[in-house]
């Protein structure tokens, strides 16, 4: 077998094979597994596009034989592999899709599942109230049908749903590092990894252990996100050299993806953070922010703009940095009605007085001051540059 070796290609050489002679045989069944462990195989090995378009004909196949069940269990998996390329908006259209025909036909187990990734579709759109209700879904349907893995599914998207609206999460993102530990899937789990990591829940040990795991996978996806996530706790205790390199590692495994987590977004923010040369970092910020807000990712677009607001600042330029408060403001602004529970609104006035109070000191602080006076004193070099030529 393919899964968790690294010679997946002799897998999915004889999972062709094995869905061409049921073909022949008119097993449509047997065919159709055979091209759905296709998909399986190529996406826990970082093949995501191969995986996409296996799983498209998989879906092709099935509906077209007006097979409900095996239509929505692929419609399960590319809602999975959707959201691991971060494609929210697709991910929600599709997922919305296998909730309605899991609930016809009646499969609770899968609607539980399901449930959890249409709320974590929903949180990274912003819209955490239907991502808080989607959660609850999960959650009924799971007691409903006694699923197993119900909890450990359960706590991993209210985590994320938490995790992508501000809200602290610790302990649930520890007790998700765990678990995938114990249970060797770093693979499904490594945006997790990633995610504990930027809030602290994560330690070098958990990074360690993943990598050691991984070594099994052949998932160069999977690696780059991990080693992404060792620099940033490289970074947070204070080693910067090993953060730099790890971050270089990440990038050359994984380049440009967004992934659940928003790897590349995060990326460029911590090489923002991390470049000695302000004007460079932040023209990182800037990237972050507008590849954030294309993909729908409210809450990184906030923080890479109030990030280019504290870098424009350092440059001496208070005006730039009021206006990238102002828009990290708007930015909060547009997703606050759509927090997901009472602790958050409770935490929306504070936050929104630290937007207001950056704005304040950028415009009228000492910052401000010195820019003023750095601008008068350019000006009357530029007087007294042309009275010189005149």
């Amino acid at each position: 077998t393919g899964f968790g070796n690294p010679r997946y290609y002799e897998a999915e050489t004889y999972l062709h094979r094995a869905a061409k002679i049921a073909a022949n045989a008119g097993f449509s069944y047997e065919a159709d597994r055979s091209l759905g462990s296709i998909g399986a195989v190529l996406r826990v090995h970082g093949y995501l596009e191969p995986a996409r378009s296996g799983l498209e004909r998989l879906l092709s196949r099935s509906l077209h034989a007006g097979q409900k069940l095996k239509a929505a269990e692929a419609m399960h998996s590319l809602t999975v592999l959707t959201l691991d390329q971060g494609a929210s908006t697709d991910a929600l259209r599709i997922g919305l899709l296998c909730e309605k025909s899991s609930a016809e036909i009646g499969h609770t187990a899968l609607l539980s599942k399901i449930h959890g990734w249409v709320a974590m579709a929903h949180a990274m759109g912003g819209n955490f109230r239907a991502a808080a209700q989607a959660v609850s879904r999960a959650d009924q349907a799971a007691q409903a049908d006694d699923v197993k893995a119900g909890p450990v599914m359960l706590e991993g998207a209210h985590a994320f749903v938490r995790w992508e609206a501000g809200l602290p999460a610790l302990e649930m993102l520890r007790s998700q590092v765990r678990f995938a530990i114990q249970r060797n899937c770093p693979v499904d789990w490594s945006p997790i990894f990633v995610i504990a990591a930027s809030c602290g829940a994560a330690t070098l040990e958990n990074g360690k252990d993943f990598l050691s795991l991984l070594r099994t996978w052949d998932n160069k996806t999977a690696e780059g996100r991990v080693r992404f996530g060792l620099a940033l706790i490289h970074e947070r205790e204070g080693r910067q050299e090993e953060a730099r390199k790890e971050l270089e590692r990440s990038s050359r495994l994984a380049p440009n993806l967004i992934g659940l987590e928003g790897l590349h977004i995060q990326r460029l923010l911590m090489r923002a953070r991390m470049i000695a040369d302000v004007a460079r970092g932040a023209e990182f910020a800037r990237q972050a922010f507008h590849l954030a807000l294309s993909h729908g990712r409210l809450r990184l677009a906030e923080e890479a703009a109030e990030q280019a607001g504290d870098l424009v600042r350092l440059a001496g330029n208070p005006a730039g940095a009021a206006r990238w408060y102002r828009e990290a403001l708007r930015v909060f602004d547009d997703r606050r009605h759509l927090w997901c529970d009472t602790s958050a609104g409770e935490g929306m006035p504070k936050r929104r007085d630290e937007l207001d109070a950056r704005i304040v000191a950028a415009e009228t602080g000492i910052g401000g001051a010195d820019a003023r006076l750095r601008k008068l004193n350019e000006r009357r070099f530029r007087l007294a540059r042309v009275e010189r030529l005149v």
